[in-house]
């Protein structure tokens, strides 16, 4: 089918009075009206178009009755980079409109981390977190070290300082240690006579994701 015509049949069958205008409003909402090819997307038949266009056209069918709950499954699986990018900033663009809520499951983390502001982990079954991001990475176990003079004198002193359980050399000049506690300001002083360059208690969501569910080597 052709994009126009595949939306206005969408609205049709969801009860929408007039579903030339509603395909219209959506067809601009997610950037369909764009020309591919010579000529706009919206006059397009949809099988013809690439994997980014018809994720935008699957968006579109979703939002046509213009929902206040959006639940979207893996959105940006197949796409290249820049189609990915596309996809997140249009997503956001869709959560911040009005009060309208957006649901995001995805094994793609970086996604999350750029599009959503409450995550929810679930291992087998059962959700063992649901916070922010910025709470969750708050309860990490571990803390990153850079300094300006690495070596064994550096590494010592991380390891003596009061709450660190072991320090793990990352890249040249980092490291990662594992604490029990909040215990950045005894890490600060330890590390300052070696060149404290960075000292941040922080992990990517992969490395939360796989903490909580016990997949962390």
């Amino acid at each position: 089918m052709v994009v126009r015509d595949y939306l206005r049949f969408a609205a049709t069958i969801k009860g929408i009075e007039h579903p030339g205008d509603a395909a219209d409003r959506v067809l601009e909402q997610v950037g369909l009206h764009q020309k591919v090819g010579g000529m706009p997307a919206a006059n397009r038949i949809i099988g013809h178009l690439s994997k980014g266009f018809q994720q935008r056209v699957g968006l579109a069918q979703a939002l046509i009755h213009n929902p206040d709950v959006l639940v979207l499954d893996e959105p940006t699986s197949g796409l290249d980079p820049a189609q990915r990018k596309e996809i997140r900033d249009l997503l956001l663009d869709l959560a911040r409109e009005s009060s309208r809520t957006v649901i995001l499951s995805t094994h793609v983390l970086a996604d999350v981390e750029a599009i959503c502001g409450r995550v929810m982990i679930i291992d087998r079954g059962t959700i063992v977190a649901q916070d922010s991001i910025e709470a969750l990475r708050g309860q990490a176990d571990r803390v990153q070290v850079i300094v300006a003079t690495p070596g064994p004198e550096a590494a010592a002193a991380l390891e003596a300082a009061a709450g660190v359980l072991k320090v793990m050399t990352d890249t040249q000049g980092t490291y990662v240690l594992s604490v029990d506690r909040d215990c950045r300001a005894e890490i600060a002083a330890a590390a300052v006579p070696f060149g404290l360059l960075e000292l941040r208690r922080d992990q990517s969501l992969e490395d939360i994701y796989l903490r909580l569910t016990g997949a962390e080597a």
